[in-house]
């Protein structure tokens, strides 16, 4: 987690195995080194819950924001996956996307 209050990209992640909310997507912080390999339709993993376990997700979308308190993507082997699991060229909207990968 940074304490920086800058611009930088966030992630809009499709968490596996929610229970709060089946609906609900999650935003974290793209770590640099990661940047050029996070985008729409990646698979990555994600510290989730009050355990901060890793759990696997799909990236919907990256933007540019401020929030410092965003929890990073996870930055170890095998954290961030190299093809996107779906196109997101398609234009799929994410609403739409994200009950196909729950």
């Amino acid at each position: 987690m940074s304490d920086k209050a800058e611009n930088r990209p966030i992630a809009t992640v499709a968490v596996e195995r929610t229970f709060f909310n089946l609906d609900s997507d999650y935003d974290y912080a793209v770590p640099p080194a990661l940047a050029d390999r996070v985008r729409p339709g990646v698979a990555v993993e994600v510290p989730f819950g009050s355990g901060n376990r890793l759990r696997r997700g799909i990236v919907l979308q990256v933007f540019v924001g401020i929030n410092p308190a965003l929890k990073d993507i996870a930055n170890s082997p095998g954290s961030v996956d190299e093809k996107p699991l779906f196109l997101h060229h398609l234009r799929v909207p994410a609403a739409n996307a994200a009950p196909w990968v729950r």
